[in-house]
């Protein structure tokens, strides 16, 4: 039996306990303690601690035990640089974060749009006109 310090009951091999950074997760004893906790995202230090959807929008994954935040999931992003609400931001269509974090869609004279993660102007204010017609 894989990673495991054994046991007997009623005449039997069982899983007494299992090595360091391992568990018998599924509690077969057939396949010992299968499961390595320090980088598995779904038993993560222990059976069924999942890290897997911990993040908002992104990847969890599994570090010396201790869940991570990974990459964030298409089209967000983790503008505020706090893991404990993930990937916060939805990129496609804010003029604060148009496309990637920190790109503002600002002109002077006028407001910015974010469409698709490319910024346009969308309004002149007042006292302002695009006379040529081009967004920058």
């Amino acid at each position: 039996m894989a990673n495991a310090n054994l046991g007997c009951s009623n005449g039997n091999c069982v899983v007494a306990s299992c090595k360091p950074g391992y568990s018998n997760c599924n509690g077969a004893h057939s396949d010992g303690c299968e499961t390595y906790t320090w980088a598995d995202r779904f038993n993560c230090g222990s059976c069924g601690h999942d890290c897997s959807n911990q993040f908002a929008n992104a990847w969890g994954g599994c570090v010396s035990a201790n869940c991570f935040m990974g990459t964030c999931n298409t089209n967000y992003g983790d503008c505020n640089h706090n893991n404990a609400d993930g990937c916060e931001t939805y990129l496609p269509n804010n003029p604060n974060n148009c496309g990637r974090c920190g790109t503002m869609c600002s002109y002077y004279g006028g407001n910015g749009a974010c469409n698709s993660g490319t910024c346009s102007l969308s309004l002149c204010q007042g006292g302002f006109a695009n006379c040529d017609g081009a967004s920058s």
